[in-house]
């Protein structure tokens, strides 16, 4: 990734959703008013479980960002991960606590891996734990490095 891509975000080579999405991304904005995107993130609670797809009501987090219309499940796992709202896992919060960062960010370095691999959930608490300790270019630019990848 070009070290200019934030930059060049202000510029895409057209004005398709994808694009839209992707330059929003690059500036950190994803899902906010203004970027483009169909639904705020905020709209669908953000719960951590054991297995990170279900909530304590027993639907699935994919089954609620499949409500969003025109959102594939990703790119709403992906706002999620950058919501304002956006919380991290607690078992990382606790590392944090105990001074464990380099711990905490090895773990999140997992949890995006596993993200990486179709367990959106997961995708959704490592973007989210990288801004919080102040990864928040590598969460963008991994982020967008996953996004174009899975275009390909």
């Amino acid at each position: 990734m070009a070290p200019s891509y934030e930059i060049a975000s202000h510029s895409p080579p057209s004005n398709s959703p994808e694009n839209n999405f992707l330059a929003a991304l690059a500036q950190g904005t994803p899902g906010r008013p203004g970027s483009n995107t169909a639904s705020e993130p905020a709209t669908v609670p953000h719960t951590e479980t054991p297995d990170h797809q279900e909530d304590p009501n027993g639907s699935s987090d994919l089954a609620a960002q499949s409500k969003a219309p025109d959102i594939s499940p990703l790119t709403h796992s992906i706002m999620r991960g950058f919501s304002d709202q956006a919380e991290i896992p607690a078992r990382l919060q606790i590392l944090l606590d105990n001074g464990q960062l380099g711990e905490a960010i090895l773990r999140t370095m997992d949890l995006f891996a596993r993200g990486a691999q179709g367990n959106l959930g997961d995708l959704s608490h490592a973007l989210a734990a990288l801004r919080a300790v102040g990864l928040e270019d590598t969460a963008r630019r991994a982020t967008l490095q996953l996004m174009l990848l899975e275009h390909r």
